[in-house]
């Protein structure tokens, strides 16, 4: 691939936000730093996806932040929403592409299934690498989160949230109504979000409904979540105050 530059091979932006979070493997950080080091304009793309929104000059985001404080208890009352990534378009279905292989195996004592849908979640601290923490680990206050999914086909993707009181909100897509991936293992989704003080168990759900355009209403049954006939897999967040 060749950028309009005219750079060889530049890295994706999806790449350069792995490595400012600290989530490439060894041989992936050493191709793309090699890569930044010897080319100013994938250097000057980088520092851009590190700066997020101050990476675009006159752009305020403080209307949009507005917009998802208002929007607040339709979603997550534990979690602030933050876009993460600048130029994600609000628009009705958002479509992400990483063609990787999703049959390939998982290592031993990776609770993730070969061929089944599972949800990521890597926990960023300040000062801190980002890390990705199973479901059941603990959490604390102003913990910023990402999200990250395997999907063993294309199809509509949601995350789902329950609080402890066992009301449901919406923690994935914030900005689009839809949302529609190809297969593959460790997408990282773009946005980030941030935990409240408000300590206690809460629950997501990733919501896959392969070959699907859309999710259907979910609802509650037990504690457990039905979706139709699409696949749910559960991720438990114990949030404790720091």
């Amino acid at each position: 691939m060749r950028s309009a530059s005219g750079c060889d091979d530049p890295p994706s932006d999806l790449a350069l936000d792995r490595l400012r979070l600290g989530l490439l493997d060894d041989a992936a950080k050493r191709e793309v730093e090699a890569h930044l080091a010897g080319c100013p304009d994938c250097a000057a793309r980088a520092a851009q996806v590190a700066r997020g929104f101050d990476a675009v000059p006159d752009f305020d985001e403080r209307p949009m932040l507005a917009r998802l404080q208002r929007q607040r208890p339709q979603r997550a009352p534990w979690m602030v929403g933050v876009l993460a990534l600048v130029g994600v378009a609000a628009a009705v279905t958002l479509y992400l592409r990483r063609p990787v292989d999703p049959e390939a195996g998982l290592g031993v004592g990776d609770v993730r299934l070969k061929g089944n849908a599972a949800l990521r979640v890597y926990r960023e601290r300040p000062g801190e690498k980002a890390e990705e923490v199973l479901s059941g680990g603990e959490f604390a206050a102003g913990d910023g989160l990402r999200f990250g999914v395997d999907l063993p086909g294309a199809g509509a993707v949601r995350i789902e949230g329950r609080e402890a009181s066992g009301a449901l909100y919406r923690a994935w897509p914030l900005d689009a109504e839809r949302a529609h991936l190809e297969a593959g293992r460790e997408q990282l989704l773009p946005g980030a979000v941030t935990l409240d003080d408000a300590p206690g168990a809460e629950t997501l759900f990733l919501v896959f409904c392969p070959g699907a355009d859309a999710v259907p209403a979910c609802a509650p049954a037990g504690d457990e979540l039905r979706c139709g006939d699409c696949a749910v897999a559960p991720f438990v967040i114990n949030k404790a105050p720091r």
